[in-house]
């Protein structure tokens, strides 16, 4: 759920930025929510930091080397952890802040976190529901991409940090294997023509083979490869918190 409470608080600290640097009205009042605006979007900014440090991918993601040589949490527990953190937050918003004394587009960020936690919570409540696999992957895809694209090499110390997230790779692969037995005991199984594409892709993985997709024919003489897509993940994962990762 990291990437949902990033991309949203993210989206809000963006819609703030404007009003709370604007040039103050001569209208108390305009003042008085200007200074309102100027702690709400403090506020998120703390909060986004707050949520991204439970996520080492994300942190990555960010230029942050913090927690440079680990690897997330892929469990329900890791999840629960998520929410509660998120929970904890919305409830810091509502006690310190009066949302009538925002300005109107302070009142959208506002809305828009509490909206972001709401939908943390449904995932929270059908997480066994959702499936762990789907025809575009699982949520093992990102760490190939992060190891490659996000993780900078610069020092000794960050080749190190390398070397201890690809030993962190077995532990996580456990953790997602362990979700997805617990998730077929439960019953919840993606549908059957979802393993012949997403077994030969893990296969793949597990060789470092390349991955390559037939060429598409559109109408007309050319084929072109199709073009790498975005996914959602559902439920989110860590440093995939609800914004479109690449495949």
């Amino acid at each position: 759920m990291i990437r949902t409470a990033c991309s949203v608080l993210a989206l809000t600290v963006a819609l703030l930025g404007a009003p709370a640097l604007a040039q103050t009205a001569a209208a108390p009042a305009a003042a008085a929510a200007q200074s309102e605006d100027a702690r709400l979007a403090a506020f998120f900014q703390e909060a986004f930091l707050e949520s991204a440090r439970l996520s080492p991918e994300t942190l990555s993601q960010l230029g942050m080397k913090e927690r440079y040589g680990e690897l997330g949490d892929y469990t329900k527990a890791g999840s629960d952890r998520q929410l509660a953190v998120a929970e904890a937050q919305l409830a810091r918003m509502k006690r310190d802040f009066d949302r009538a004394k925002l300005s109107a587009s302070s009142q959208v960020s506002y809305d828009l976190f509490e909206k972001n936690v709401a939908t943390q919570r449904m995932f929270g409540k059908w997480y066994w529901q959702s499936y762990a696999v789907t025809s575009t992957g699982s949520a093992l895809d990102g760490l190939p991409v992060m190891l490659i694209n996000v993780h900078r090499v610069d020092s000794v110390a960050d080749a190190d940090a390398y070397v201890s997230r690809l030993r962190a790779v077995e532990r996580v692969g456990a953790e997602v294997a362990a979700d997805i037995d617990e998730r077929t005991a439960k019953g919840f199984l993606p549908p059957a023509f979802v393993f012949g594409r997403v077994i030969p892709d893990a296969q793949n993985q597990l060789k470092g083979a390349l991955r390559r997709r037939a060429p598409t024919t559109r109408s007309g003489p050319t084929s072109r490869r199709r073009s790498p897509r975005c996914r959602p993940t559902t439920p989110p994962r860590p440093g995939c918190s609800r914004t479109a990762r690449p495949r």
